[in-house]
Protein backbone atom coordinates (compact mmCIF):
# COMPACT_ATOMS: atom_id res chain seq x y z
CA UNK A 1 0.00 0.00 0.00
CA UNK A 2 1.33 3.43 -0.87
CA UNK A 3 0.42 7.11 -0.63
CA UNK A 4 -2.50 7.95 -2.90
CA UNK A 5 -4.23 4.55 -2.71
CA UNK A 6 -7.99 4.48 -2.20
CA UNK A 7 -8.82 2.29 0.81
CA UNK A 8 -11.61 1.09 3.09
CA UNK A 9 -11.74 -1.10 6.19
CA UNK A 10 -10.91 -4.78 5.78
CA UNK A 11 -13.03 -7.54 7.33
CA UNK A 12 -10.61 -7.54 10.28
CA UNK A 13 -10.95 -3.75 10.67
CA UNK A 14 -14.75 -3.94 10.62
CA UNK A 15 -14.69 -6.34 13.59
CA UNK A 16 -12.88 -3.78 15.78
CA UNK A 17 -15.58 -1.91 17.69
CA UNK A 18 -13.95 1.52 17.84
CA UNK A 19 -13.33 1.47 14.07
CA UNK A 20 -17.00 0.86 13.26
CA UNK A 21 -17.56 4.58 12.51
CA UNK A 22 -15.32 4.12 9.43
CA UNK A 23 -17.00 0.94 8.14
CA UNK A 24 -18.99 2.69 5.38
CA UNK A 25 -16.35 5.28 4.45
CA UNK A 26 -13.73 5.36 1.73
CA UNK A 27 -10.42 7.11 2.30
CA UNK A 28 -7.13 8.07 0.74
CA UNK A 29 -3.72 7.11 2.17
CA UNK A 30 -1.98 10.44 2.81
CA UNK A 31 1.16 9.25 4.60
CA UNK A 32 2.97 6.13 5.79
CA UNK A 33 5.49 5.77 8.60
CA UNK A 34 7.26 2.96 10.41
CA UNK A 35 6.20 2.68 14.03
CA UNK A 36 9.15 1.68 16.23
CA UNK A 37 6.72 1.12 19.10
CA UNK A 38 4.76 -1.57 17.21
CA UNK A 39 7.55 -2.58 14.77
CA UNK A 40 5.33 -2.22 11.71
CA UNK A 41 4.10 0.26 9.14
CA UNK A 42 1.32 2.73 10.00
CA UNK A 43 -0.96 4.29 7.39
CA UNK A 44 -2.54 7.71 7.79
CA UNK A 45 -5.88 7.84 5.99
CA UNK A 46 -8.09 10.84 5.22
CA UNK A 47 -11.73 9.91 4.71
CA UNK A 48 -14.38 11.60 2.55
CA UNK A 49 -15.75 13.51 5.55
CA UNK A 50 -12.29 15.09 6.19
CA UNK A 51 -11.50 12.95 9.26
CA UNK A 52 -8.01 11.46 9.55
CA UNK A 53 -7.07 8.25 11.37
CA UNK A 54 -4.05 5.95 11.71
CA UNK A 55 -4.31 2.27 10.75
CA UNK A 56 -2.17 -0.83 10.39
CA UNK A 57 -2.08 -2.73 7.11
CA UNK A 58 -4.33 -5.60 8.24
CA UNK A 59 -7.11 -3.11 9.10
CA UNK A 60 -7.27 -1.76 5.52
CA UNK A 61 -7.91 -3.04 2.01
CA UNK A 62 -7.93 -1.41 -1.41
CA UNK A 63 -11.30 0.05 -2.38
CA UNK A 64 -12.82 -1.09 -5.67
Amino acid sequence: MKVGDLVKLSAYGEKIVWLSVYSTKVGLVINTAFSPRYSREEYYVMFTDKTTETFFRKELKHAK
